[in-house]
């Protein structure tokens, strides 16, 4: 037989009924009594995180109060909210017993996935509070059915995956480990939600066992399996419908509190992280500025630089458009007096020839010829022998040791006057700091490194030796020396007896034996060119700040007997002029790559090539006329 009220199932026979004494208390009271009724407005230690158990937490405390299980099994306990609410429960009634959650703390399609640290916290929750009774198995439901035996679970709630097959599984699969007390729940018998399926399975074990339904917090199922079911619970299954309407009030008012505590809890949960995420943009808004501004410093440090070197290139253009005008001026002054001169030279020219063509038809002309002849021979002579004359008087100094030094380099007691021993090279126009500055860029790779190639066309090995020592005088000295002459002849030669003092010094031959090109920047200079000290370092810091390809520089012309002439102050790239003129020169520094060393060391050992102003000029020919850039210094000689 079958009774049923407001969605509860009884099934009443001799199996499930006992004998009550005539004087006992209405059946709501029994089961609102003192006894079960004091948990429901007791403290709660639930975690507030989201679960639809929070209202239902009020109906767990009195399933333990009811039915004091000896082994309390949760199938799905996912943040612990359920779980926390039974052991807590436990541990206030002093009940002794086992109590167990099985999860696999990974999360499904239904309640989301998500990461180990939901699994640590629900971990460090019943350490701290249960740890002396509950158990977390992390594994599936059906992997821990071994670890139960049938017949020994008092409480079991069925939580997990919420499809009809898998909750209806779930049920047949843990109902043999049920005791002759066992009651089942079922969570979320109320929700409908798609792919939800609880609900239906829930109506039909309605129809097969006593049963029991809270609608609130998305409706929890009570079903009582065993056949010796706890008094309260048989009580509950017999409620009519006006009491089962009454104990649901009672407990949803109850649950009520901790849902909007939850619910509050969870708005200041959802406004802190709004406000976290406002925060963490004004920071990458913070960020990006800094940034911004750190950017906007360099750009405006290299206007800063830029503004200086044009505001010293302009200095510089107007004090030589302030020199080429006076020049201009004296030129046009001299050139008036030339012509001026020109004219009575012209005219006393003219009175001269008339004279001279009188004379030499004379007859004393013809006869004193053999006289001037002699006289021809010994005019070359007469400055030597001035000299001679000056020397043998003990009053002039000054012309005795002109003439001891002449003789001295005619017999080979001392060089002859060349253009490096002369003049000697000027000392570097750079500053100690401004040496700092230089190794710090090139350590930091803001300026490049530096080879030397040194194109060898007729230079002796005494030449050959001053160009390289000026080199490793450098503020910034080059990587490597590379030496380039033609085979066989007398370069060449020089080449082999200066290395055979400095074998560090290399060849054509031992750079086209390298593997791969260097990526070094490369100084291209003729033997004839000797670079200040500075030049290196100049060359390259044009190189880096005007990004440039090929970097050329004005120089000063020096004679054989070592005069300096004016500097030469070379216009900017023009591919027309720089083909007419060269006035590349014979020293400019490449960027890496534009020209490999070997290739150029093998043009240099070619007839074509083995003009350094030529080869240069025509590098420069060939390059974007935007990339070859001139450095407003004298660099060489």
């Amino acid at each position: 037989m079958e009774a049923g009220a407001g969605g509860v199932s009884l099934r009443v026979g001799p199996e499930t009924s006992k004998a009550r004494p005539m004087t006992e208390k209405p059946i709501i009271e029994r089961i609102l009594s003192p006894e079960h009724l004091d948990d429901l407005l007791a403290d709660h230690l639930v975690p507030l995180v989201p679960s639809g158990w929070h209202e239902l937490v009020p109906v767990a405390r009195w399933l333990i109060s009811a039915t004091r299980p000896r082994v309390f099994v949760e199938l799905g306990s996912h943040a612990g909210v359920s779980f926390s609410a039974f052991c807590d429960s436990m541990r206030r009634r002093g009940v002794a017993g086992k109590a167990y959650a099985v999860d696999t703390w990974a999360g499904d399609e239904h309640a989301g996935h998500y990461d180990d640290s939901v699994y640590e916290s629900v971990r460090e929750l019943t350490g701290k509070n249960f740890p002396d009774f509950t158990h977390l198995l992390r594994m599936t439901f059906d992997e821990a059915l071994p670890e139960f035996t049938d017949g020994t679970v008092d409480l079991l709630h069925i939580d997990g995956f919420h499809t009809y097959e898998a909750v209806r599984h779930d049920f047949e699969t843990w109902k043999p480990k049920l005791s002759e007390r066992g009651v089942v729940l079922f969570h979320d018998v109320n929700c409908r939600n798609p792919g939800f399926g609880v609900w239906r399975y829930w109506e039909e074990l309605q129809a097969a066992y006593p049963s029991f339904e809270w609608p609130h917090g998305n409706g929890l199922g009570l079903i009582a399996v065993g056949a010796d079911m706890p008094d309260a619970i048989r009580d509950l299954v017999s409620l009519g419908e006006k009491e089962t309407l009454e104990v649901r009030r009672i407990f949803a008012e109850a649950g009520r509190p901790l849902g909007r505590a939850y619910e509050a809890n969870n708005k200041r949960l959802n406004e802190i992280e709004l406000l976290q995420n406002d925060r963490n943009l004004i920071d990458l808004d913070r960020s990006k500025v800094d940034a911004r501004r750190a950017e906007l410093e360099l750009v405006t440090d290299d206007l800063q630089r830029d503004l200086e070197r044009t505001q010293a290139e302009l200095k510089n253009l107007r004090r030589l458009n302030e020199r080429m005008l006076s020049d201009r001026k004296i030129t046009e002054n001299k050139l008036f007096e030339t012509s001026r001169a020109l004219e009575d030279t012209q005219r006393r020219f003219d009175q001269v020839q008339r004279e001279l063509s009188v004379l030499t038809g004379s007859k004393s002309w013809q006869i004193t010829r053999p006289l001037r002849a002699a006289n021809a021979r010994l005019a070359p002579q007469r400055p030597r022998i001035a000299m001679l004359k000056r020397a043998a008087s003990r009053n002039d100094a000054e012309a005795r040791t002109i003439v001891w030094q002449a003789v001295k380099r005619r017999v080979g007691l001392a060089p002859p006057l060349t253009a490096e021993t002369a003049i000697a090279p000027p000392p570097p126009r750079i500053t100690a700091e401004d040496r700092e500055t230089l190794n710090a860029l090139t350590s930091q790779g803001k300026i490049p490194a530096v080879d030397a190639l040194v194109l060898v066309a007729d230079a002796d090995a005494r030449r050959l030796g001053a160009v390289v020592a000026a080199l490793d005088a450098q503020v910034l000295p080059p990587a490597r020396i590379v030496l380039a002459a033609r085979p066989g002849g007398a370069a060449a030669r020089a080449v082999e007896e200066l290395r055979a003092a400095r074998p560090d010094l290399m060849t054509a031959a031992q750079v086209s034996d390298l593997a791969g090109e260097s990526a070094a920047a490369l100084l291209v200079l003729s033997a004839s060119a000797t670079p200040r000290p500075e030049a290196v370092a100049v060359f390259a810091a044009e190189l880096a700040a005007s990004n440039a390809a090929l970097v050329y520089a004005d120089e000063i012309f020096v004679a054989a007997n070592g005069r300096a002439d004016e500097p030469f102050y070379k216009p900017d790239f023009s591919p027309r002029l720089s083909r007419a003129s060269r006035y590349i020169g014979s020293c400019a520094l490449l960027a890496p790559g534009l020209r490999p060393l070997a290739d150029l060391a093998r043009l240099h050992a070619s007839e074509t090539g083995s003009d350094t102003a030529a080869l240069l000029t025509g590098i420069a020919a060939q390059t974007p006329a935007a990339q070859v850039v001139r450095t407003p210094f004298v660099l060489f000689e």
